[in-house]
């Protein structure tokens, strides 16, 4: 290649790597915002599972075992029921644990990506608007981004550079002196001339080295095209199987929001029943709520794996407001732990060998 051939291409060579390195640095910056909402979320859902397990385990503190243990010793109650609401407590201690420890460290993470130090706060679940099957991908991958950069580069070279094998320069010479030969020294002569000379350079090897260097970047250009096409395919399938992902737990929500009004209507069942019906017992009761607790853990868990799947989904995706907001929206914790806060006040209210006999008269 000629010198100024090379220089162009350097040139080129630079100016697309700037490219790949500005598209880069706006991935990275649509990255961080996503990982920020992401511990966020981690936050969010740690300590509305750490508020539910504290209701839960309120009811150790004020008492319940020591009426399961009285209920033991009188007979009222199996030894192997007696275990199982022991190890329920337990299980939520373990679960207090990692809990809290989950709000730290999101904590943590929040203040490292934020440079700053975050105290605790209370979390609000932002609107997540709804994603459809018939959502396209409608922002362009770092990866395609990088490829597609590199594809313009080559196809700029192939299109300005020059193919031929000929490499020119011009040379323009002037000189004056005196004129030789001169016939004597009395009758000396002064002369002036000039030159311009064409150069061509063409070695033999030059039309096969640049045939060669043209077939390179034609096959470079072909490949790059299909690891683009490659790579397309790749993320429209990731995007699909994310959206799959995402609209299952969509129903999965559902299912555990349905559960979870059929948990706490049992409460309420089983409330009225010990007050009012002869022959119910409090374990009974007892069982009904911790089918609630465990149904109330599970229903965050899977909103928080939701909320983090659309996260993911909007690394493909700019959701504007006014297409439609999600069709489940959050149970606030007030509502959660209000069954769990009733149970703890009417346990507590004494010992109940068995619900008062409703009097009949004739």
């Amino acid at each position: 290649l000629g010198s100024a051939e090379r220089q162009q291409r350097a040139i080129n060579d630079a100016a697309t790597q700037v490219k790949i390195e500005d598209a880069r640095l706006d991935w990275s910056k649509r990255l961080a915002r996503l990982f920020l909402e992401e511990n966020y979320a981690a936050y969010w859902s740690a300590k509305k599972m750490l508020a539910l397990t504290e209701a839960y385990l309120r009811l150790r503190d004020d008492g319940v075992i020591s009426i399961l243990h009285k209920r033991r010793e009188a007979g009222l109650l199996f030894m192997s029921d007696y275990l199982e609401f022991l190890s329920a407590f337990v299980r939520a201690e373990r679960s207090q644990i990692e809990f809290s420890n989950n709000r730290d460290q999101a904590l943590i993470r929040l203040g490292y990506l934020t440079n700053s130090e975050i105290r605790p706060f209370e979390p609000v679940k932002p609107v997540l608007y709804a994603i459809d099957s018939n959502t396209p991908i409608d922002i362009e991958q770092l990866d395609l981004k990088i490829l597609q950069a590199r594809i313009e580069n080559i196809q700029k070279t192939k299109e300005t550079e020059n193919w031929r094998g000929i490499d020119s320069d011009v040379n323009a010479t002037a000189f004056g002196g005196p004129a030789i030969p001169h016939p004597s020294p009395e009758s000396m002569q002064m002369g002036y001339g000039g030159a311009v000379g064409f150069n061509f350079r063409m070695p033999i090897e030059i039309m096969s080295v640049r045939k060669n260097e043209e077939s390179r970047l034609n096959s470079l250009l072909i490949s790059l095209r299909a690891d683009y096409t490659h790579r397309d395919q790749e993320l429209q399938h990731e995007f699909r199987a994310l959206l799959s992902s995402y609209q299952q737990l969509a129903q999965q929500i559902k299912f555990q929001h349905t559960r979870l009004e059929a948990a706490r209507e049992l409460i309420r069942e089983r409330h009225l029943r010990l007050k009012i019906l002869d022959g119910d017992v409090i374990e009974k009761y007892f069982q009904a709520v911790n089918t609630y607790y465990r149904v109330a853990i599970e229903n965050v868990e899977t909103e928080s794996e939701q909320w983090k799947l659309h996260i993911r989904l909007r690394q493909f995706l700019t959701l504007l407001e006014g297409k439609g907001r999600d069709i489940h929206p959050e149970i606030n914790l007030s509502q959660l732990t209000d069954p769990l806060q009733q149970a703890a006040s009417f346990l507590v209210r004494g010992e109940k060998n068995k619900a008062a006999p409703k009097r009949t008269s004739f």
